[in-house]
């Protein structure tokens, strides 16, 4: 999931009314239950997201007399009992649920498991943690899938975030290299780069600053990897346009512009 200044934001903040153009929504009392519902939910992963990386500061939690633990498990709270309200607690929906927050939690479990081990990574890995970190921000599409009559199927719909999520990922770990290799937070692009100085034995004799950083752009990998960001939201766009969701689409086409924008700058300073 994604935090307040990161490019998602927007999108998982808004998605059920992005997506909800491409359901025949016949019942907008459910329909705005099971919004609250998915907010609260949404809050709840967002503010746990703050605890489980340290992005806490607890100084202020005391002086200010706030308690962010309790304000997160409200929310998980709320959620459930707002949702509780649109599935019966015998519907699919839960199990289905339970089986996602599993995905999720895994996927963490893995992120700490890789910081401290530091592992040779590939593209595939990449793709396996991307999807499991957002994968929670499907669970409101197939709730909408058993509420309403879509228009789109859920795998294909599915497909498209799919490509979003790995976009957005991509083109966070681009924009946060030097912050993420500063505090241990371990991804394909470190991995690259330490294949990169493993193998052509490098060594930072004169102590460059932002050695990593420079080899980052040096080697082509940003530009590699800008690359497939763009092919991952251009797949999205070009997918999005079967079906009816305007939203998604301004969205994708504002972001494609950012990434293009930002290959560009990459070309000057790698030139």
């Amino acid at each position: 999931m994604k935090k307040e200044n990161s490019i998602g934001f927007y999108l998982f903040q808004n998605l059920l009314l992005i997506i909800s153009t491409g359901y025949k929504i016949n019942d907008k009392n459910i329909f705005s239950a099971f919004q609250h519902g998915v907010k609260e939910y949404r809050d709840f992963v967002f503010l746990q997201d703050g605890v489980i990386d340290n992005d806490i500061d607890w100084v202020s939690q005391v002086e200010n007399s706030a308690n962010i633990l309790a304000q997160t498990n409200q929310h998980y709270k709320n959620a459930i009992f707002s949702l509780l309200k649109v599935f019966p607690a015998d519907h699919q929906f839960w199990e289905y649920l339970a089986v996602e927050e599993k995905l999720y939690y895994s996927y963490i479990t893995k992120e700490k498991y890789n910081n401290i081990k530091k592992p040779v990574l590939e593209i595939s890995d990449f793709e396996e943690m991307s999807y499991n970190k957002h994968n929670l921000a499907l669970v409101p599409i197939k709730g909408m899938d058993w509420l309403f009559e879509a228009k789109a199927g859920y795998d294909d719909i599915r497909n498209i975030f799919t490509c979003v999520f790995n976009g957005m990922q991509m083109m966070d770990d681009i924009d946060d290299f030097a912050k993420d290799l500063a505090s241990g937070q371990w991804n394909l692009l470190h991995s690259d780069v330490r294949k990169i100085i493993t193998g052509e034995n490098l060594i930072n004799d004169e102590n460059l600053d932002r050695f990593e950083e420079r080899i980052f752009y040096a080697s082509g990998l940003c530009e590699k990897y800008s690359l497939y960001t763009l092919e991952q939201y251009n797949n999205a766009l070009i997918n999005s346009e079967k079906f009816d969701f305007p939203e998604l689409k301004i969205w994708l086409t504002q972001i494609i512009e950012e990434v293009k924008e930002s290959i560009t700058l990459v070309h000057k300073i790698t030139q």
